[in-house]
């Protein structure tokens, strides 16, 4: 059953003339990326990208009718093929319903005409301009039309020139159907005036249409211009001096960003990109690093990551002896204070340090400013002869009697031919006689000892 189109609501809103008009546009190549919205219709689907700031009240504007949900349910509601198609004016109140009847669109008040502001665009086709009033060129509201033809020599100049505010970038074939008129082409225009006038030239896609075969036109938002934001902040870094280092940042936003890294606030030349990699680190490279991202609309600046340079302290030995450093790391913070001490080992005696500290004290306290390297230099303790006397003291039983300090070290071997010597004992004096006993059984003529002072047990 064809339906009756004699239901109107424009719920107190007055009539708007035939006049009113719009649609979408494409920027040229190499633009700024702006607003990305689709107009989904049983056609197919139109992607239009908006000028967000070229004519920013007109898409303002117009996104905010698309948000707030003003155009729910809203068709196409003028067709004048090689010319414009128009919607935006009406919607269908309780659509799939028995009781479905027109409504108008809500209007939000007029906006200022942004045709002069920002680069001109005409209105040739593929491009959606918006809609106004005859000898009004203040009074554009809701409403918007696609241009289907180049309409610049009319349009541009007209009612203070009409405001292109985007671009269709997909789905031309859909806007073009509308430049056809044969039947086969699938939609039907029909004179409905006696509705309203603005349905005089009214789209339809079927030749006995209802309220379903209007050609209606939701429009979603794909993708909004955003100012950069950061998602992954630079990190902290701590790193020893010559060794390379890098700071990194991950960011989001509209179109190309750009990236300034500076160290201390202060710009870094050349630093200009996501990745900081510094290939060898110095002292004078330590502090808080930044980046500033920005895009055409605006920029955000990173939290700080300090970057603290370590410095390496090495401890060698020449000689026996040992080295303690308190406290004990692998590396150290600028300005680090670092207290070493040599101990020498048994037989020997610390002698010098050499290096970057050098003196004879075996004790140090080192500030390092830098890697450092020293070494401690460790001596042999000088042999001083010491009284010894033997005796057989009863049969098989070898005595010896060592005159010597007490707390002092010996280490004796044995032998049978002054060639194989082995380690006999190890011993420490006690007193100041140091006495000794081995168990011989063959003649005490053919059994040799040696013994060698090692140092005083502290």
């Amino acid at each position: 059953m064809p339906m009756s189109f004699l239901r109107l609501n424009l719920g107190g809103q007055k009539m708007l003339p035939l006049g009113l008009i719009l649609f979408m546009l494409l920027p040229p190549l190499g633009a700024t990326a702006q607003t990305v919205v689709q107009f989904k219709t049983a056609l197919g689907a139109v992607d239009v990208e908006l000028f967000d700031s070229e004519k920013p009240a007109t898409v303002a504007n117009f996104l905010r009718y698309v948000t707030n949900g003003l155009y729910k349910d809203m068709f196409l509601h003028r067709w004048e093929p090689g010319f414009v198609v128009q919607g935006g004016g009406f919607a269908v109140s309780r659509r799939g319903t028995t009781n479905s009847q027109f409504t108008a669109v809500s209007k939000q008040g007029n906006i200022t005409n942004e045709y002069l502001v920002g680069p001109k665009r005409s209105n040739v086709f593929g491009t959606i301009a918006m809609a106004k009033i005859g000898n009004d060129p203040n009074s554009a509201s809701s409403e918007w039309f696609f241009n289907l033809g180049d309409n610049s020599a009319n349009l541009d100049s007209q009612n203070g020139g009409f405001t292109v505010f985007g671009q269709v970038i997909a789905g031309t074939n859909v806007l073009r159907r509308f430049n056809l008129t044969e039947p086969g082409n699938g939609i039907f225009r029909i004179d409905l005036s006696a509705v309203t006038p603005a349905f005089s030239a009214l789209p339809v896609l079927s030749n006995q249409p209802t309220f379903d075969d209007l050609a209606y036109a939701e429009i979603v938002i794909i993708s909004r211009p955003s100012a950069p934001s950061i998602v992954s902040q630079p990190k902290p870094q701590q790193v020893i001096a010559g060794e390379p280092v890098e700071f990194s940042v991950s960011a989001t936003g509209t179109g190309t960003l750009r990236y300034q890294w500076s160290l201390n606030d202060v710009p870094i030349p050349g630093a200009t990109n996501a990745l900081l990699r510094i290939p060898s680190t110095a002292s004078a490279q330590a502090g808080g690093y930044t980046v500033h991202v920005t895009n055409h609309l605006g920029g955000i600046t990173s939290t700080a990551a300090s970057l603290e340079v370590r410095f390496k302290l090495t401890l060698r030995a020449a000689g026996t002896g040992a080295i303690t450093k308190e406290p004990d790391s692998l590396d150290y913070a600028p300005g680090a204070s670092v207290t070493v001490r040599a101990t020498a080992a048994a037989g020997w005696r610390f002698l010098r340090w050499e290096g970057g500290a050098p003196g004879s004290n075996p004790g140090l306290v080192l500030t390092l400013l830098a890697h450092q390297e020293i070494t401690a230099v460790f001596e042999r303790l000088p042999i001083t002869p010491f009284p010894i006397s033997w005796s057989v003291s009863k049969p098989g039983i070898l005595k010896f009697s060592i005159q010597a300090e007490t707390r002092a070290i010996f280490e004796f071997e044995r032998s049978t031919d002054l060639k194989g010597w082995t380690f006999w004992r190890r011993m420490t004096n006690a007193s100041e006689t140091l006495g000794l006993e081995d168990s011989i059984s063959e003649d005490p003529s053919n059994r040799f000892y040696r013994g060698r002072f090692l140092g005083f047990d502290d």
